[in-house]
């Protein structure tokens, strides 16, 4: 005699829960409203639009120096987790580590270093000199208004200094410019370090504000430092608030 399966044995009401426990035991039937945990979630990688390259574009030979490539997408926010590979179009003249950016003079000329993320690239001209030459250009490192607000009632006169050092030929010239709220523009400039020496010395010179001039913050563009074998350093406004130097006048 063949005996009747586990199934046709239930009956009523308990017979259908046991049923649905068996079922659900074997895996066919889930719960709807739980998540799905069976899978990771994985967060989609940023497209990447456009390359920015950083770096200074001159070295002599035997110098190094290094490129900073920065992913872009597509609103101009730059992008982390993507790598970057570095390419020189004439080893010869100068080469790069793949990975890193490093670059080191080789040969006297020019070549072209390329950064290329995800199929993207942006390329820049090296230029590189003699060994032993000066390619570095002055640096800044202290800047000063006196005084940083004047009433054009009692003063014109705003005094800028800051203290410049160069390691090669030393610093020629320092330049400052300010735009004010109508975008009109007033600047200075010393051809000669008014302390210390055109290696490492203070460098004033006087903005003297017209009486026409704008009422407000007049922001500083950069301070241009140049030094005798024409290499030059612009520090903008971006670097200069970062650095902690002061980067605004004001003019009642």
């Amino acid at each position: 005699m063949r005996t009747a399966s586990p199934i046709r044995q239930l009956r009523g009401v308990a017979g259908v829960a046991a049923i649905g426990v068996l079922v659900a035991s074997c895996g066919a039937a889930t719960d709807a409203t739980m998540p799905d945990t069976s899978r990771p979630v994985v967060t989609p990688i940023a497209t990447v639009t456009t390359v920015t390259i950083a770096g200074r574009p001159l070295l002599a030979v035997g110098d190094t120096a290094t490129f900073l490539a920065t992913p872009l997408d597509r609103a101009g926010a730059p992008l982390s987790a993507h790598a970057v590979a570095w390419t020189t179009a004439a080893a010869d003249v100068a080469t790069v580590d793949a990975k890193s950016g490093l670059l080191q003079g080789v040969g006297v000329g020019s070549t072209v270093v390329t950064a290329t993320v995800d199929g993207k690239s942006a390329n820049v001209t090296v230029n590189v000199a003699a060994r032993g030459t000066d390619v570095t250009p002055p640096q800044l490192l202290s800047l000063v208004y006196a005084p940083d607000t004047i009433d054009l009632m009692t003063t014109h006169d705003i005094v800028v200094s800051g203290r410049v050092t160069d390691v090669g030929s030393g610093t020629q010239s320092f330049d400052i410019e300010f735009r004010g709220p109508t975008n009109a523009s007033i600047e200075c400039r010393a051809r000669a370090p008014s302390s210390g020496t055109v290696l490492d010395g203070t460098w004033s010179c006087t903005i003297t504000v017209a009486s026409g001039a704008a009422r407000g913050p007049w922001t500083v563009e950069a301070v241009e430092l140049h030094d005798a074998n024409g290499n030059v350093r612009d520090v903008e406004v971006n670097e200069l608030a970062a650095r902690g130097f002061p980067t605004v006048i004001t003019i009642h």
